[in-house]
């Protein structure tokens, strides 16, 4: 069936200011409220990527809008979106819809790639634009801090990244004065789920994930509670001190799906526990996972939103409230390190802007690129030189940049930008030998600072800090990747799902990507009581975390 959305176009636009603000979603425990009614609040969702941008795609929000009405959803998850787009006008569209939005907070540009993991200051300038950008409106749900990132025993070192990031944002979505929370989506993978669960959960309330989603495939065709493994799951989080939700579902095999684990998920077998879910996704891609094709402005329903729509019509759980709930969750204790776990709970220092760029200003031999773009034009040769520089004397000219998630050891200027981390192994060893040429890449300068004093410029969430002559870009540049700057690390390997290649390790030279394909790819998994098909082909969620 043929849906136009001309005739609705000129309603939605002349009602954006027309409708009162929706009631502000908060966490208390492990449940969602709505803050003004007190009721318990549940995730009637659809995943939501039609275009790069769709927050700020508003001919493409007035055609597929009455359609979330009509299927009774209540927020969206976004995969990305971008901060030079104006987003008012999307924004106000669906919140007069009664619709919220779940946001991935990296995108294609800036974001923490899971072969190459970095957590530094221009990443850290780049992300707080989405805060700044997103949080005031009041249909703003939640972040999602990072989406499938660790999805194999080879990226687990990413999750220290993530972590960090996370406690970072929440820092400095506080300092801003807002309460939006951050979350993570995580991968449902055998051997590695229930770690990740727990990494997330552990340490300080300021490092903690704010709620856990899962993006889970395991009811698939008729099944049930117990068969699909949802009964399993279901108990094994009933006392989470923090909101879960599917952040994905809907499995695909056999074609034709009936969505009756909506039942379990809006009903009495796990509306105690899980804060709802949101459907995979909405318009149709190679992998079929569509409730609806799109064509310019026309959007066609397919079968499976017919499926869906009275499974999400006709559950509307009733929880507790929140001024009688009284959270009896319990924090999980962080995994413990191993062979399979080779993850120390130290995480990432937070990236200091100001400290960044005095120290820089202190070196008397750094390299001749300016700012990152340059450096990064220069990445296979800088990549080498770093590489060498911390094989050399055990490690001693690396000892400032030093990263090394599984020993939790982190060099007090290891969360700088690609421009000091490299000129810093370059005077370390220029102390020793006079020399500074690097085969031409480097250049003396006169110190202007104290490395005394930039050692003490204390972290400030809210500081731009003095740029000097480092330039922060959303565009990473030359990788000081884990390999290069730690020993012992776990090997990684090139991501088969990652793209576009924009950074460089310093180890080996070899390019690697920074972002991914636009739709989704889980690895298969088992669940406690059957396969868990899981047959998209791509992932869009790894578009905007890799």
């Amino acid at each position: 069936m043929r849906f136009s959305t001309a005739i609705c176009v000129l309603f939605l636009y002349l009602g954006i200011s027309s409708v009162e603000s929706l009631n502000p979603i908060i966490i208390k425990g492990s449940k969602f409220f709505d803050s003004v009614t007190g009721k318990q609040w549940y995730a009637k969702g659809v995943d939501y990527q039609p275009s790069t941008d769709p927050l700020s795609n508003t001919k493409g929000l007035a055609r597929d809008i009455p359609l979330m009405q009509e299927l009774g959803v209540n927020v969206i998850r976004v995969y990305q979106s971008y901060t030079n787009n104006n987003h008012d006008a999307g924004m106000a569209m669906l919140n007069n819809a009664g619709i919220y939005v779940m946001l991935d907070i990296g995108d294609y540009q800036a974001s923490i790639n899971r072969v190459d993991p970095q957590w530094d200051v221009p990443l850290f300038t780049n992300l707080r634009s989405k805060v700044d950008r997103f949080c005031p409106y009041s249909n703003f749900l939640a972040f999602i801090g990072g989406n499938e990132v660790t999805n194999s025993p080879d990226t687990i070192p990413a999750t220290a990244y993530v972590k960090s990031m996370i406690r970072d944002l929440k820092a400095y979505i506080k300092a801003r004065g807002f309460t939006t929370p951050v979350g993570y989506a995580t991968a449902d993978v055998e051997g590695l789920t229930l770690n990740m669960e727990a990494y997330f959960d552990c340490g300080t309330k300021e490092e903690q994930a704010d709620f856990w989603g899962i993006n889970i495939y395991r009811w698939c065709g008729k099944s049930s509670f117990q068969q699909s493994g949802y009964a399993a799951l279901t108990q094994h989080f009933a006392n989470s001190d923090i909101p879960i939700m599917l952040t994905e579902f809907g499995c695909n095999v056999p074609r034709g799906r009936n969505f009756e684990d909506v039942d379990s998920l809006l009903g009495p077998n796990m509306k105690d526990v899980f804060s709802g879910g949101l459907v995979y996704e909405w318009h149709q891609e190679a992998n079929e996972y569509g409730l609806v094709t799109i064509q310019g402005d026309t959007v066609t329903r397919l079968d499976d939103f017919f499926s869906l729509k009275p499974h999400y019509l006709n559950n509307n759980p009733v929880g507790v409230t929140l001024d009688s709930y009284v959270p009896k969750g319990t924090q999980k204790e962080c995994p413990q390190v191993s062979a399979a776990w080779p993850l120390s709970p130290v995480i990432p220092p937070t990236p200091n802007i100001p400290q960044c760029a005095c120290i820089l200003s202190t070196l008397q031999c750094r390299t001749k690129a300016n700012n990152i773009q340059e450096a990064a034009q220069q990445g296979a040769a800088l990549g080498e030189v770093v590489g060498q520089l911390c094989k050399e004397q055990g490690g001693k000219y690396c000892a400032d940049i030093k990263r090394n998630p599984q020993t939790g050891e982190w060099g007090k200027y290891s969360h700088c930008e690609s421009v000091t981390v490299i000129s810093l192994a370059m005077n370390a060893k220029f102390k020793d030998t006079g020399s500074c040429d690097y085969n031409g890449l480097a250049k003396t300068q006169t110190p202007r600072d104290d490395p005394n004093r930039c050692a003490t410029i204390p972290v400030n969430v809210l500081d731009n800090g003095a740029q000097g002559s480092v330039t922060t870009s959303s565009v990473p540049a030359v990788s000081t990747s884990t390999s290069a700057l730690t020993t012992n690390a776990p090997s990684k390997t090139v991501a088969t799902s990652t793209t576009a290649a924009t950074s460089t390790t310093a180890a080996t030279s070899t390019t690697v990507a920074t972002s991914a394909t636009a739709s989704p790819t889980v690895t298969e998994v088992e669940s406690s009581a059957e396969t868990s098909a899981n047959p998209k082909t791509s992932d869009p969620t790894q578009e905007t975390n890799q």
